[in-house]
Formats: structure tokens, sequence, C-alpha cells
């Protein structure tokens, strides 16, 4: 299983056009090995390879395609060195090595799908559809990462809800639940599908907005909390939310220690009352950071009375 996880590993890294070259210069290889053996040393389980590496890094249409070039190389190779009494012996060789080959490509094939989409539920929250904690790590490493690379701005927000406890307490988990399912809703439905979202656990979420500076995280957050406030008064959840936003020019740390920013910006908003939304961006003069967060009421808002 270690060479198995090594093989994977290097040729994970590799587009499908580089795979099925690959699968075609391995292809060739067992071709030339299956020649120069001849009829008496039988190498055809070794077609197998470039089937199975087309199959599970290049997708179903790669497998089928080697699957045929296979067998039309296995035969090329193997019938001009037999004699067969009779040509029915010949075709049902060849239906044999084809249902085979064939039969072998879909197992292949359907075992990488159920994996798939096995390691993309373990990144989902099972309750509210969100990223969960791994699933959120991964995705937004990958766009953080970029942002470094090529030096674009970026956003990353740490939300949580005040009180939620007392949902649990007063109106049972269920309704917690429908509390958390609601913010998850809200949450996709404010962002770009090119954004992340998690819940972190508990009621703790994460927002991560690519190509975003301080401008586009304020007009984005100022209305994801105005909606937010808007479905808690219409349900008399005696909850608030708390958010905390960091945005960078470009980033210049890791994507954890901006997550530690944005959930100490958080806890500031929750130190000065509760119920607001604190941004800064980095990098930031310190004559230019403020000293208490933006906190909201419903009499900033009067129009969700």
């Amino acid at each position: 299983m270690e060479f198995l996880g090594k093989i994977d590993s290097v040729l994970g890294k590799y587009s499908r056009n580089q795979i099925r070259f690959i699968s075609l210069g391995i292809l060739i290889g067992v071709i030339f090995l299956d020649y120069a053996t001849g009829v008496e040393l039988s190498v055809s389980i070794f077609y197998l390879i470039p089937i199975a590496i087309s199959t599970w890094y290049g997708g179903r249409r790669a497998g089928i395609l080697f699957s045929l070039l296979s067998i039309i190389s296995f035969f090329s190779v193997d019938i001009p060195e037999r004699t067969y009494n009779s040509s029915i012996v010949l075709y049902w060789n060849l239906t044999t090595w084809i249902v085979f080959f064939l039969i072998t490509e879909e197992l292949i094939n359907e075992i990488k799908i159920r994996l798939d989409n096995a390691n993309y539920l373990s990144k989902l929250d099972s309750l509210t559809g969100l990223y969960n904690e791994r699933g959120f790590t991964e995705q937004a490493r990958k766009l953080f990462r970029l942002s470094v690379r090529h030096k674009r701005p970026i956003s990353l927000a740490y939300l949580d809800l005040d009180n939620f406890k007392l949902v649990n307490d007063l109106q049972g988990h269920s309704e917690g639940d429908k509390v958390l399912q609601i913010v998850g809703e809200r949450l996709l439905a404010s962002v770009r599908v090119t954004d992340v979202v998690g819940r972190l656990g508990g009621d703790e979420f994460v927002v991560l907005l690519p190509e975003t500076n301080e401008v586009g995280a304020e007009t984005l957050f100022n209305t994801l909390w105005r909606n937010l406030v808007q479905e808690i008064q219409e349900h008399d959840w005696p909850v608030t939310v708390s958010i905390g936003v960091v945005s960078f020019d470009s980033p210049a740390m890791k994507l954890e220690e901006a997550i530690k920013l944005a959930d100490i910006l958080m806890y500031r908003v929750k130190k000065g009352g509760k119920n607001g939304i604190l941004f800064e961006t980095f990098p930031k003069k310190m004559s230019e950071v403020p000293s208490e967060p933006l906190s909201f009421s419903g009499a900033d808002f009067p129009d969700l009375h």
C-alpha cells in the first residue's frame, strides 16, 4: 500500500493529457516486451497497467480508449505467432479479452467514482452542507497560495452566533440545528461560486473570498449581516452575530495565521458588546486600526422591523 501511495502521489500531479501520454508510453513498452518474449511467455497481464492508469487518472473515456488499444496491440503481437485450428477459437479469444479488458476498466472506474464521492462527503458538514474544517482548510489553502503567488487581494471572515446556547436550552436542539442550517444557507446564498464557506464546528463559520479587498468584503458582510438579522427576527431566536473580517492586499502569511487574526477580531466584537462587525486590512498602518468594533442595533436598520 505504501508503494501504491507513492505512485499515486506522483501520478496525481499530472493533467489528464499528460496521463494519456504516460499511459501510451507504458503501452508501447508492454508491446515491445510482449513481442520480445514471444508466445511461450505471456505478459498479457501487463496490458492492464496502462488501462488502470488511464482510467484512474484520466477518466472513463481514456480507460475505454486504452482498453481497445491494448486489445488491438495484444492480438497484433499474438496472432501472427500462433496457429489456430479454427477461426472460432480466434474469435472466442478475441471476445474474451475484449470483455476482460472492458470489465476491468469499468470496475476501476466505479471504484474511483465511489472513492471520490466518499472523499468529497468526508469534507462536508452533514448538518449544513457546508465544508467542514478539513474540507474548508483544503480548499482555502489552494486559494490562499494562489493569492500569495500572484499577489492578489483576498479576504477571510470568522462568524460566531452570540448566545447560541440559549436556543438549545430554551427551544431544543432541533431548533438549534435549524438556526445553523439557515445561517449556512444564507452564507451560501450571499457568496460567489468561487468563494469557500465552512463550518468549523458548533456555531462558528468561516468564509474565504478570493480576489476581494476590504471594500468588497465590507459590502458583502454588511449585507449578509442585515439578512441574518432579518432572519433571526422573523424566527424570534435569542441570538446575534459577531463577525471578524481580515483583508489582504497581498497575503504575507499562512492561512492558519489569517484565520487566527479573523478569530481575534471576532472576539474583539464580542468584548465590545457583540452583534457587530470588525474589519481590518493587512498590511495596515497602526493609525488606521479602529479601537472599537462596528456594533449595530435594530435602530440602525429600521426597515427590518
